[in-house]
């Protein structure tokens, strides 16, 4: 499920990934994974600030969702 929706989200194209990738078997998908974890990482703390209404993001990933379904 998480990662058809990073997928949906267009960050395997970004971070140029396949599902699948494994950096513990090949080294080369290292970098842009730990990048890609860095990225959730900051959301994460976005998530969880004061600042971020999560009610307008639920509204606004269910259109996006919408749209890309």
């Amino acid at each position: 499920m998480l990662g058809g929706l990073i997928e949906k989200s267009g960050l395997l194209e970004t971070f140029q990934l396949t599902l699948g990738d494994d950096f513990q078997k090949d080294p080369e998908t290292r970098d842009p994974i730990a990048a890609l974890f860095k990225g959730l990482l900051v959301l994460n703390e976005m998530a969880q600030s004061e600042d971020v209404y999560l009610s307008l993001w639920v509204s606004q990933g269910l259109e996006a969702l919408a749209k890309k379904s």
